[in-house]
């Protein structure tokens, strides 16, 4: 009888609803995310708010390990594997209007390179740490 008591008040009751401000998004989480900057995010959750807010030049398909086209078109790997060449797709802008190019991409990865240096930049086997050429292209 409790039960059914209960399971009547739950549908009866009207729930109360409340509206956000027009722009404003909810999103539920596990947790809060630790940092929003793709440069810091070291956590699950910020990297799905993450993956939701900026985009990557490739990605991964969907439930596969197959790298799809992103913010770059295409690319191309030189034969030694040491050089990627990425071609940007047109039109992209970021939030504030500014043209997404080559300059952007390049500060962005010598950005998180930065920050991450002391944990992913691979070292040669000399103990040397292997930087990256990156270079404006048309």
């Amino acid at each position: 009888m409790r039960l059914i008591a209960a399971l009547l008040f739950v549908l009866l009751v009207p729930t109360v609803v409340v509206a956000q401000p027009a722009g404003t998004l909810v999103v539920g989480l596990v947790a809060e995310p630790v940092a929003l900057d793709p440069a810091q995010v070291t956590d699950l959750n910020s990297n799905r708010v993450g993956r939701r807010v900026a985009e990557t030049l490739v990605a991964f398909a969907e439930g596969s390990t197959q790298i799809v086209p992103g913010l770059a078109e295409s690319w191309t790997i030189s034969r030694d594997g040491l050089q990627y060449t990425f071609k940007l797709r047109k039109g992209v802008k970021f939030h504030d209007g500014t043209p997404l190019d080559a300059e952007a991409v390049k500060f962005s990865i010598e950005r998180q390179i930065g920050a991450r240096s002391s944990r992913t930049i691979p070292r040669a086997s000399s103990g040397s740490i292997l930087s990256p050429t990156i270079s404006s292209a048309t």
